[in-house]
C-alpha cells in the first residue's frame, strides 16, 4: 500500500522542499508526495514547477485554476482534485495545507485505522463540517464521495469558509460514515499555557503573534503562510527562521516534539475561528 499525501502551493514554493525533507525524515510507510500547482501568477507557477523537480516531486498543474478571493482559491483546487484524481485513489490519501510539516515519526494509514475519514471538526452556528487543513482518507470507502462538496459561500444563509458545503453531504451519510476526529493545540501562545508543546530549545524564538499550531503531536502548521492576513515582511522573515529552527531540530535529532494526549485540548474550530 502507498500512501498518497497531496498538498497545494502557491504564495510560498519555498516551502515544498522543507515539507519533502520531514515526509522523507519521518514517514513510517510506502508514500508518495503529490504538489498541485495552484499559483496564482505565472510567475509563481514556474517557481512551484521548479520547486518541485528540484525535489523530483510530482507536480500536477490546477485547471482553470481561480483566485477571486483566498477561499475560493483553495476550494476551486479541492474540489478540482478530488473530482479528477483523489477519488480514484485505492488507498489511503491525505490533503495538507502546503504551510504543514511533519515533525514525528508517523504512519497515516495506521493513524486512520478502519475508520473511512478523519479531520478536524469546524462549525459556524449550527453549520457543522470538516476543516481543510488536514484530511486522513480512503476515497474508495467513504460513502457519497462524489458528492462531497468543498467551496464555501452561506449554508441555511450562515456564512461558512473552505468545505462549508460538506455539511449536506456529512447530515446525509452521518450514518454510514465512519469519522475520526483529528485533535489538535490550538494557538500555540502564552496565554493560552500551551508554550510547553515547544521543544524548549526554540521557544526563545517564538513570539505569540506566530499563533501556530500542533496536530496529533506530529504535524505543525505554519498557518496563514499565504499572507492573506497580510502581515508584514518582518514578521515572515522572524517566523520563517523559527520554523527552520525548529524544523532542523527535529529533523537532525537534536530535539523532539513532546509526547502530549492532544484529546486534552480543545478541539479545532470552534464558532468564531
Amino acid at each position: 500500500m502507498t500512501v498518497r499525501i497531496y498538498t497545494y502551493a502557491d504564495k510560498r514554493p519555498d516551502f515544498i522542499a522543507a515539507q519533502d525533507v520531514c515526509f522523507r525524515k519521518f514517514m513510517r510507510e510506502p508514500y508518495e508526495f503529490v504538489v498541485f500547482n495552484n499559483g496564482s501568477t505565472p510567475q509563481l507557477v514556474e517557481a512551484v514547477d521548479q520547486a518541485c523537480r528540484n525535489r523530483g516531486i510530482k507536480c500536477i498543474p490546477v485547471e482553470g485554476r481561480r483566485h477571486d478571493t483566498p477561499g475560493i482559491a483553495c476550494s476551486y483546487s479541492i474540489q478540482w482534485s478530488m473530482e479528477n484524481i483523489i477519488r480514484y485513489d485505492n488507498d489511503v490519501s491525505v490533503i495538507i495545507d502546503s504551510d504543514m510539516f511533519l515533525l514525528k515519526g508517523w504512519s497515516f494509514s495506521e493513524f486512520l485505522g478502519d475508520f473511512h475519514l478523519a479531520a478536524l471538526r469546524q462549525r459556524r452556528r449550527h453549520v457543522r463540517y470538516i476543516w481543510n487543513g488536514l484530511v486522513v482518507m480512503r476515497p474508495a470507502a467513504i460513502p457519497g464521495l462524489n458528492e462531497m462538496n468543498w467551496h464555501g459561500g452561506y449554508v441555511d444563509a450562515v456564512p461558512v469558509d473552505v468545505g462549508g458545503n460538506l455539511f449536506h453531504w456529512m447530515n446525509k451519510y452521518a450514518d454510514r460514515l465512519r469519522f475520526k476526529h483529528i485533535y489538535d493545540s490550538g494557538a500555540i501562545e502564552a496565554r493560552a499555557d500551551n508554550l510547553f508543546l515547544l521543544p524548549e530549545e526554540v521557544r526563545p524564538l517564538y513570539r505569540d503573534e506566530f499563533c501556530i499550531q500542533i496536530l496529533e503531536g506530529a504535524v505543525v502548521h505554519y498557518r496563514k503562510g499565504s499572507n492573506y492576513n497580510q502581515m508584514g515582511n518582518d514578521y515572515h522573515v522572524q517566523k520563517s527562521r523559527f520554523f527552520e529552527n525548529l524544523i532542523n531540530g527535529c529533523v537532525s535529532g537534536r530535539f523532539s516534539l513532546m509526547d502530549f494526549d492532544y484529546q486534552w485540548m480543545r478541539p479545532c474550530g470552534m464558532e468564531g475561528e
